[in-house]
């Protein structure tokens, strides 16, 4: 029996997203965004049958019709590999936490390990890209800022380590619908220039002035719980609250995990999803 490998799929959050523009339908971005310690488990064993199998934990997923099958498809059209892939989801869906994305991501980077595919001429990037806007992003963990419409991506060195809450209701948001609800788009993105300073200079205080989120409006009107969900984490003593990507989910930064932890278990308590968690680098 192949020997199964278990590697961690982070989730993402954004700290600064704007939309500056569109360009052949699909919208130009400029985020500041994260890694953070919550992640689903990517299981994958190789074996010589030359097919792939991919089953989620989550039934709602379709295992011939997700993120992770057509990444590991499009490799195929490289290097000939068979595996069965297992993935336990602990990332809830339709979270704006790039779940989805980051599982195709993870799968990316262990073909790359394994068969050397940029020494094979494989450009992983942009089977990334065609695998969705947020995949090239999701190759790289820790902080970062992304670009164009996700395949510009550039690391931030960082030491910071900021303490989080995540909640979510039971409803999700379509990305699709939150950005065609969006109409203005700003070129203006000083803010995101702050924010990396604030990163990399561990200025929690100037990161807290600079979070914002173009989207968090039309995500409201599509949801408008949202908006409930962010007095609420600020009730349970966050430092700030916002919603990240395109919702739902929104994040508190506390001062302590002790606080975000206690956060946690009331808000628990009220039926909604919350999760306790920190950036990872």
């Amino acid at each position: 029996m192949m020997m199964m490998k278990k590697i961690p799929s982070y989730a993402k959050i954004n700290l600064g997203l704007k939309v500056s523009g569109k360009h052949e339908g699909l919208h130009i971005l400029d985020m500041v965004s994260t890694s953070i310690s919550l992640c689903d488990d990517v299981n994958i064993s190789f074996n010589d049958s030359g097919t792939i199998t991919t089953n989620f934990s989550d039934r709602s997923i379709d295992d011939n019709n997700n993120t992770v099958t057509k990444a590991c498809q499009l490799v195929r059209e490289h290097v000939v590999f068979g595996a069965d892939i297992f993935i336990k989801k602990n990332i809830p869906m339709e979270a704006g936490l790039g779940g989805g994305s980051g599982n195709a991501a993870t799968v990316l980077n262990v073909l790359e390990e394994k068969f050397e595919l940029s020494n094979r001429g494989v450009n992983l990037l942009r089977i990334a890209k065609q695998v969705g806007s947020d995949v090239p992003s999701m190759l790289t963990n820790g902080f970062k800022r992304v670009g164009g419409t996700g395949e510009e991506v550039e690391k931030i060195e960082s030491n910071m380590k900021l303490n989080l809450l995540l909640v979510k209701g039971k409803k999700g948001v379509s990305t699709r619908e939150c950005f065609g609800k969006y109409a203005t788009h700003n070129e203006q993105c000083t803010m995101i220039d702050n924010l990396i300073l604030a990163i990399k200079t561990n200025d929690l205080n100037s990161l807290i002035q600079n979070i914002h989120n173009d989207l968090t409006a039309p995500a409201i009107f599509l949801v408008p719980e949202i908006s409930d969900h962010i007095e609420l984490i600020k009730k349970h003593g966050s430092i700030i609250s916002f919603m990240t990507g395109s919702g739902s989910t929104c994040v508190g930064i506390f001062e302590t995990m002790g606080i975000a932890m206690q956060a946690e278990k009331e808000i628990s308590k009220l039926g909604l999803w919350a999760k306790a968690c920190f950036t990872t680098l």
